[in-house]
């Protein structure tokens, strides 16, 4: 695992290698002439983004765009002949100029400029993940052409990235790997991949917020590593004397996952001594995971325990104990939950429609009109802001109008 390490290469800063890596490709062409006008051109490109006034957050759009005016046709043919832009890019990114580096990718994908091979897919997916975190990375990896998103071709990906001697590599990278490997079922590679992701975090110091222990708990979750995940939080626990609200919300979602119900009310009840935030977002996850076990009167009996404490649930913990009650038939209680969703209710959560349509229909098969009807008036007032009634909605009218 050596190539893990990939230090940065002092070279990169020597001019002698940025001469090389811009002017040593070669071009289609055989004419001295032709080569050494495309050198001069990416020479002032080059110059143009490097002064210290070019900042990460500046914008290389315009830069590049008047650039491609100057010469004109020159320029145009030289960009479409793209070799040295690659290079370029690729040098930014030895640099440690991620963004400048992703802009200009950015800049020559949406004009069709880059070729889309697996080279270059990885760059820009390796480029992503570092400017713009995991969450983007993965998008763009499901959005790859389906050419290279077969098995063979995930491995050639990763190749490209993992054997790039002079860049070293991102912890988020093995954990893209490791979600497409799970997605074809390769799960040991996947494994290996989570193995990797760790020993980057470890040698190099690169979790530099707990995020990375987030994800490998979920990652190891949906592996069904019991014991990795209780590993890792051992580890999180360890680096991150404070655990924040999110790193619990992981923790317990990923033994509600595994059916560890008894490992998350034991987390559970840890969070509750030491957090200094009370977020019902990580007691929502407890409930939901009450109710995927069957045990609705543990969920019922923890929201009540919360409200006895002091605490007032949002419209969210509310809706979620209601559609646990609804799911086994325990009706009267669930519209009592609901009736404190919509009593609680804020834009910011949408109401299980499942459920409050099954709330409703009991509503009316028992008789008891005035709830129907109040539940009917939140359903109109709340399509009235989206600007928008659906079916559903429309039948509230109705059972509203011949209250």
């Amino acid at each position: 695992m050596a190539h893990l390490l990939k230090p940065y290469s002092n070279k990169l800063s020597s001019p002698t290698y940025i001469t090389k890596l811009l002017f040593n490709t070669s071009f289609p062409t055989t004419q001295n002439e032709s080569k050494n006008e495309n050198d001069q051109l990416v020479q002032v490109l080059y110059n143009t983004i490097s002064p210290a006034s070019v900042t990460p957050n500046t914008s290389l759009v315009p830069i590049l765009d008047q650039w491609l005016l100057l010469q004109g046709a020159s320029n145009l043919k030289l960009v479409k002949n793209n070799n040295k832009l690659v290079d370029m890019i690729k040098l930014l990114r030895n640099r440690n100029r991620y963004s400048h580096a992703l802009q200009l990718s950015e800049w020559m994908t949406n004009r069709s400029y880059l070729d889309q091979s697996s080279g270059n897919v990885a760059v820009h997916l390796d480029l992503i993940s570092r400017v713009r975190g995991l969450e983007h990375a993965e998008k763009f990896f499901d959005a790859i052409p389906d050419s290279l998103k077969n098995f063979k071709a995930m491995e050639k990906l990763l190749g490209h990235i993992e054997f790039d001697i002079e860049v070293p590599l991102d912890w988020h990278v093995y954990i893209i790997a490791a979600k497409g490997y799970l997605n074809f079922g390769k799960n040991t590679k996947a494994l290996v991949m989570l193995k990797k992701s760790e020993e980057l975090l470890k040698l190099l110091h690169q979790n530099t917020n707990g995020g990375a222990y987030e994800i490998l708990l979920s990652m190891y979750a949906n592996l069904k590593k019991k014991d990795d995940v209780y590993r890792i939080w051992d580890l999180y626990k360890k680096t991150w004397r404070k655990v924040n609200n999110k790193g619990y919300h992981h923790m317990i979602s990923s033994l509600v996952k595994l059916d560890d119900i008894n490992g998350a009310e034991k987390i559970m009840t840890e969070w509750e001594s030491e957090t200094s935030s009370f977020d019902f977002w990580v007691v929502n996850v407890l409930v939901n995971g009450y109710s995927k076990k069957g045990e609705w009167k543990k969920a019922e009996d923890y929201v009540e325990r919360l409200v006895r404490m002091g605490k007032q649930p949002p419209t969210s913990t509310w809706d979620c104990l209601a559609t646990a009650l609804c799911k086994y038939k325990e009706m009267e209680k669930a519209v009592d939950a609901m009736r404190k969703a919509i009593m609680s209710y804020d834009n910011s959560w949408k109401l299980n429609q499942v459920t409050l349509t099954e709330c409703v229909n009991y509503l009316e098969e028992k008789g008891d009109m005035e709830v129907a009807k109040e539940f009917s008036k939140f359903t109109r007032r709340r399509a009235a802001d989206s600007e928008s009634v659906s079916n559903e909605d429309s039948k509230f009218e109705v059972l509203d109008a011949t209250g």
